[in-house]
């Protein structure tokens, strides 16, 4: 089991006691979790409490929640979000899109340029960067800083948005996916997925992910953890949770943070 050493970082999209959403609950048990163990955790999150128009609800800067130190940072939402809506459409239906366009749709939404600062200033302060889920512009683009110290939570489901192109550095750039159920890690080992060969360190192998983006052989036996431990009064820490935080202490590997199909940039 690794020793407490190191700022652990998580970001999820939004954070506090009343935000409802399955993702934000799971990462804020387990930072807590992991601040009750000894480790130094942060938050990094944004001051939206709204999924749906994003406005900034919480005083942005740096406060405490028991253990754990939260570091808000403002949402910018001044984008019409008609290409958003177009594009998305496009995407939902089978249609697709170009790279250009889905860089365009993950942009017509929340953006959190102070966020994204801090992490590219700030990464080498953390043993490692827990973020999710994959679909959220604050995961996308902060999973892309420092790939060799990320950690992410996809919370993947069967749907069109997760075989973008767009999302492939996410995947296959992590130094670990963390699944949270047989049957999410099954449906990355399974579908036709940018979720690279990685392998858990608790058995499940998901050795046979489809090969179809040019994944390199030197990020195949990455590790991926799933199924976060449960008891009776809810969400705790096991050992298979606290593997994950072992590959983030060694030397990096050499792996390529773009596997991306096709062109356009």
């Amino acid at each position: 089991m690794p020793e407490p050493r190191g700022r652990i970082g998580f970001v999820p999209p939004r954070y506090g006691t009343d935000v409802v959403g399955g993702a934000e609950a799971v990462l804020s048990e387990m930072a807590h979790g992991l601040a009750g163990r000894g480790w130094d955790v942060d938050v990094l999150t944004t001051c939206a409490k709204d999924h749906v128009t994003w406005a900034n609800h919480y005083p942005e800067g740096e406060s405490t929640d028991g253990l754990v130190t939260v570091k808000r940072f403002a949402t910018q939402t001044d984008t019409p979000g008609k290409a958003r809506e177009r594009i998305g459409g496009q995407i939902l239906s089978g249609r697709g899109a170009s790279i250009s366009e889905q860089q365009l749709w993950v942009n017509d939404s929340l953006r959190v340029s102070g966020l994204w600062h801090y992490v590219l200033d700030h990464a080498d302060d953390y043993r490692a960067l827990i973020l999710g889920p994959y679909m959220f512009w604050t995961t996308f683009a902060v999973s892309q800083i420092a790939p060799e110290r990320t950690i992410l939570m996809p919370c993947l489901h069967d749907e069109p948005p997760a075989y973008l192109d767009l999302f492939a550095p996410c995947f296959s750039g992590s130094r670990g996916l963390w699944f949270l159920s047989e049957p999410e890690a099954e449906l990355a080992a399974t579908a036709p997925s940018h979720a690279a060969p990685h392998r858990d360190r608790g058995g499940h192998r998901a050795a046979r992910f489809v090969r179809s983006r040019g994944v390199p052989a030197s990020i195949q036996h990455r590790r991926a953890l799933h199924l976060l431990r449960r008891t009776p009064s809810g969400a705790r820490v096991g050992p298979t949770c606290l593997r994950l935080l072992r590959p983030c202490s060694t030397r990096p590997p050499r792996i390529s943070r773009l596997s991306r199909r096709g062109g356009g940039g």
